[in-house]
């Protein structure tokens, strides 16, 4: 007991370390009691929210969302698949998956798409950065890169052999990958063309090194011409241009029928000559 006129005060019990281990003990069964009831929740309209924390799924597990899956940073899967059979994915930044991310609709990431298998794609398929698989992206709409150097690298098909029903890809001005169809199902306005043969045989053939080389200026040299100089000669029909007007590269598929014209136009020379020896009886 205190003395009359000292402040009374008890200090608190120590907690023994059995109390303390019995209740995290307790503490976890709630929490795996918890983690066995979401296995068959139902995540009504408003959604599910994880506040400053994530969604750890173990080795081999999914992701499987009916409607539409949305993240404001990354989406990682070290070693499972995100499917969304009623929906989208959306990302603010990377999507990472060891395993497959398939969508009925559109796949969106704000920086990266990283899959290690297949990439499937119902609807559109954009990513501001790089996208990369080792296996196969498909998608029913398009597949664009929208970064500064937006690539899209297919490093299986140095491998792939195709068939004889083949045509060639080629990039439009606003990047979109395509063909160049000949048929007159698709050309209007066609009119015969020519022009002076004598300007492509001043083009000089030149060998050079790419400067963007992994190491500059010790490449394997190329062969081919430098585009400024059928500019000059006036040769823009075989040539194409930047954003800005200014001459970038030459369409070396329209160089032949450059090559065309000039060796009907020689064939005509020779047969002239052959004419004139003839009435001159040589």
């Amino acid at each position: 007991m205190a003395n009359p006129g000292t402040p009374a005060f008890s200090m608190p019990p120590a907690e023994d370390e059995t109390v303390r281990a019995q209740a995290d003990v307790e503490r976890r069964q709630r929490e795996d009691a918890a983690a066995r009831t979401l296995e068959a929740a139902t995540i009504g309209s408003g959604g599910l929210t994880v506040k400053g924390g994530f969604i750890d799924l173990k080795e081999g597990s999914s992701l499987h969302v009916s409607g539409e899956a949305v993240f404001d940073g990354d989406v990682s899967l070290p070693a499972g698949s995100l499917n969304t059979p009623g929906g989208s994915i959306g990302a603010g930044q990377d999507i990472t998956a060891g395993q497959d991310v398939i969508a009925v609709r559109d796949v969106k990431a704000g920086r990266h798409a990283d899959v290690d298998q297949n990439l499937t794609v119902g609807g559109n398929a954009t990513v501001t950065g790089d996208v990369t698989t080792q296996a196969r992206v498909r998608a029913a709409g398009d597949i664009e890169t929208t970064g500064t150097v937006g690539l899209l690298r297919s490093v299986g098909s140095r491998n792939y052999i195709v068939g004889t029903n083949y045509a060639g890809a080629w990039i439009n001005v606003d990047g979109t990958i395509g063909i160049s169809p000949s048929s007159r199902l698709f050309k209007g306005a066609i009119r015969d063309w020519s022009f002076d043969p004598q300007k492509l045989l001043q083009v000089q053939a030149k060998s050079f090194v790419y400067k963007q080389s992994p190491v500059p200026y010790q490449a394997e040299r190329q062969v081919g011409f430098i585009a400024e100089d059928l500019d000059e000669l006036g040769l823009s029909a075989f040539l194409f241009y930047d954003d800005t007007g200014a001459v970038q590269g030459i369409n070396y598929d329209r160089l032949t029928v450059a090559l065309f014209v000039l060796a009907q136009w020689q064939e005509q020379r020779l047969s002239a000559i052959e004419q004139r020896l003839s009435a001159a009886g040589i």
